[in-house]
């Protein structure tokens, strides 16, 4: 039997239109897989915000211009910030991974302006789906600044709001992430 041109054009047209159809699925599927962490995630302190990579969540934050008897640089403070993760997958973390973008990640260690110092002992985890972790971060920041500062974390960025007057005094903390 032998197909006539009107025949093969509509097959044509319909392989092509499956071709088609079949690239718009596969292109949505691997956006949504691989190119989730071009834009950051946004969220607040106390909401978990979900990345392909792991789940973040900033507990709490605090502004003071002491940690224990380590005195921020002047025009500086401290801000400390407790944070939990969550793996989605297989990752690898430690403090380094913390970023807040116009504030310097001082949790390894710190010599203030009194020449007084602390030092944590850094552990970095690799975490295995469904892993947590949890840790508390230092960071020293432009004092009385009104703007928001973000902290950036797999590939989540979360609103740790302006600042305020900070505090004269909070008891030394650990630095050093623990397991929940």
């Amino acid at each position: 039997m032998k197909l006539t041109f009107k025949a093969k054009r509509n097959i044509g047209l319909i392989v092509l239109t499956v071709a088609v159809i079949v690239a718009i699925i596969l292109t949505i599927v691997l956006v949504q897989k691989y190119g989730g962490d071009d834009k950051p995630v946004r969220g607040a302190i106390g909401q978990t915000v979900s990345t392909s990579q792991a789940d973040v969540c900033v507990n709490s934050m605090k502004v003071s211009q002491f940690v224990g008897e380590v005195e921020a640089k002047d025009g500086k403070c401290f801000l400390l910030v407790k944070v939990d993760i969550k793996a989605n997958k297989k990752i690898k973390v430690s403090s380094s991974d913390f970023v807040v973008d116009g504030g310097v990640n001082v949790t390894d260690g710190y010599s203030g302006r009194n020449g007084h110092a602390f030092y944590a002992e850094l552990v970095a985890y690799s975490l295995k789906k469904g892993e947590t972790v949890d840790y508390s971060l230092i960071f020293e920041v432009e004092k009385d600044r009104i703007e928001s500062y973000f902290l950036y974390a797999f590939g989540a960025k979360i609103d740790l709001g302006g600042t305020v007057k900070p505090t004269a005094y909070i008891a030394p903390i650990s630095a050093v992430a623990t397991d929940l």
